[in-house]
This record gives structure tokens, sequence and C-alpha cells, in this order.
């Protein structure tokens, strides 16, 4: 169920339906903790955080970002493998 709440957040993100894809992330990403998948929590995040960006702005996202930025750097997981928010620049 988990990849559903996540895919559907990312097609209400793509339809500019911004407090839709907000819920349906805020639900993916519970569901990752809760199984204790923090690789997929780290996407989601990063997801999450362009959904906000979108919807209210950089500062917003920034949390989002630096969270998901924290679970990639705790596993190891090298940049070039990581989600490309926050923007550079």
């Amino acid at each position: 169920m988990v990849w559903e709440w996540g895919y559907l957040g990312l097609a209400y993100r793509d339809l500019r339906r911004f407090d839709e894809a907000i819920g349906c992330l805020q639900q993916a990403v519970a569901i990752h903790r809760e199984v204790r998948d923090r690789y997929t929590e780290g996407w989601t995040l990063d997801y999450f955080g362009l959904a906000l960006q979108r919807a209210r702005g950089m500062d917003a996202a920034r949390a989002c970002w630096q969270e998901a930025r924290t679970i990639f750097t705790e596993l190891g997981v090298p940049r070039s493998q990581r989600g490309p928010y926050p923007p550079r620049g």
C-alpha cells in the first residue's frame, strides 16, 4: 500500500493538486518509517519536499530535503544515487 500512496502523491503533484499530494506523501513517509524502510523514506522525503516547494515555497521544503540528506548520509548512499533535491545554486 505504501507505493500507492507515493505514486498517488506524485500524480497529484504533477496535476498541481498540491494539498492532496502533500497528504499522500505524508502517508507514504509515515508508512516507510513504520516499516523502517529508510532508503525509500529518503526518496519519498525528496518528493515530499518538491511538493512542499511548489505549494508553499523553499522554506517549507528545506526540512524534508535535509532529513532525506541525513538518511542517505547515514546509509552511505553516494550523492550520485540520491534524489536531485534540494536544487543546487
